[in-house]
C-alpha cells in the first residue's frame, strides 16, 4: 500500500481515506445506542411513566405500538444528533464511493487482496441499510410493537444479588 498512488483528483492519501472511513464506521457504531436511548427517553416521556410509577400501586405502564412508532418519528424528525448523523451518513456514502473509485483505479498497488474495496462496499451497504431501516420504521406500523415500562428495577437487582449469594454458599 505504500506504493499506492491514487488518481490525481484524490485529495488525500490512501491512509487518509482509510482513517476517515474508520471514523465513519465509529460514528455508525456510536449512533445506534444513542438513537435507541433517545427513542426510549421519548417513549418514557410520552407515556408519562416516571410520574405514573411514583404511585406504589402502579408497577407497569403499558405503551402501545403506535406510541412507540410516534416516539421514533419525533426523535427522527426533531433531534439534532439524528440530523447530524444522517448528514454524516450521506457524506459517508459519498466518501465510500470516492474511495472505491480511487483504490480500484490501480488495484494491483492500491487494493491488494481487495480489502479497501471491501471497506468501501461496506460503507455503501451500511448507508443503504440505515436508510431502509429508517423508512421501514417510519412508514410501517408492523415494525414497532407495544412495550411495558416496569418499576422496581432496584428490587430485581437486589433479588439477583441475593440469589447469587445463595448459590455461592451452596455446595
Amino acid at each position: 500500500m505504500q506504493k499506492c498512488v491514487l488518481p490525481e483528483d484524490a485529495f488525500v492519501t490512501v491512509s487518509g481515506w482509510v482513517v476517515v472511513q474508520m471514523a465513519f464506521a465509529l460514528l455508525n457504531l456510536c449512533f445506534a445506542p444513542y438513537f435507541q436511548y433517545r427513542v426510549w427517553e421519548k417513549i418514557c416521556e410520552e407515556s408519562n411513566s416516571e410520574e405514573l410509577l411514583q404511585d406504589p400501586e402502579v408497577t407497569v405502564v403499558s405503551v402501545t405500538k403506535e406510541k412507540v412508532q410516534e416516539s421514533f418519528k419525533q426523535v427522527f424528525l426533531h433531534d439534532f444528533g439524528v440530523c447530524f448523523y444522517f448528514l454524516a451518513l450521506g457524506a459517508s456514502f459519498l466518501w465510500s464511493g470516492e474511495g472505491y473509485r480511487w483504490v480500484t483505479a490501480h488495484p494491483e498497488s492500491c487494493n491488494p487482496g481487495g480489502g479497501l474495496s471491501f471497506s468501501a462496499n461496506v460503507g455503501y451497504a451500511f448507508a443503504i441499510v440505515a436508510v431502509l431501516y429508517t423508512i421501514a420504521w417510519y412508514c410501517c406500523g408492523i415494525c414497532a410493537r407495544a412495550t411495558e415500562i416496569r418499576s422496581g428495577y432496584q428490587e430485581v437487582e437486589q433479588a439477583e444479588q441475593e440469589e447469587q449469594e445463595e448459590t455461592k454458599g451452596s455446595p
